[in-house]
C-alpha cells in the first residue's frame, strides 16, 4: 500500500524525476510497509486525542528504522498536537532534506508549509488554532489551542 502512494507522490512529479528505486534501496521495501503500517496507527491514535502515545510510536518507529522522511514527517504534526513547535519545525526540516534527496518535491512543500504555518502562528492565530484543529483530526478544538507550550 505505501509503495502505492510513494509511486503516486513520484508520478505528480514527472519533470523532476523522483528516484523511487534509490527510496526502495534506501529503507527497504518491507520497512516501508511496515513503517506505513506503523504511522497508520499513530495516526488513528492521534485522531483519538492521544498525542503521547502516537508520539511513543515515533520514537519507537524512529528507533527502529532510523531517520525516514515519511517518519518525520508524520511526527511533526503529531508533535504539533503536543504543542511541541520548535520540535515539530525540526522534524519538517530534517524530512525536506531527505526528500531532496530523492526529488519528492511535493512532500518537501508540504513540509516547508507546515514550518510556515507555526512561524507565522502570531501573524493569523484564529488561522493557526483552526489548522492545529485540523492535523489533529479535530481532537483539539481550534478554540483550545495554545500558541506556547
Amino acid at each position: 500500500m505505501f509503495n502505492k502512494i510513494l509511486k503516486g507522490i513520484f508520478n505528480k512529479n514527472n519533470n523532476s524525476k523522483p528516484d523511487w528505486e534509490g527510496y526502495k534501496e534506501k529503507y527497504g521495501k518491507n520497512n516501508i510497509e511496515s513503517i506505513y503500517k506503523d504511522i497508520l496507527m499513530a495516526q488513528q491514535i492521534k485522531r483519538e486525542g492521544n498525542f503521547e502515545g502516537a508520539n511513543l510510536i515515533y520514537i519507537r518507529l524512529n528507533n527502529k528504522y532510523g531517520k525516514n522522511p515519511a517518519i518525520l514527517k508524520s511526527w511533526g504534526k503529531t508533535l504539533i498536537c503536543l504543542l511541541e513547535y520548535e520540535d515539530a519545525i525540526n522534524k519538517f526540516e530534517e524530512a525536506c532534506e531527505m526528500y531532496k534527496e530523492f526529488k519528492i518535491k511535493d512532500e518537501c512543500l508540504q513540509c516547508d508549509i507546515h514550518i510556515n504555518h507555526i512561524r507565522s502562528r502570531y501573524d493569523n492565530p484564529e488561522f493557526f488554532k483552526k489548522w492545529v484543529s485540523d492535523i489533529s483530526g479535530k481532537a483539539i478544538h481550534a478554540k483550545d489551542v495554545k500558541l506556547n507550550k
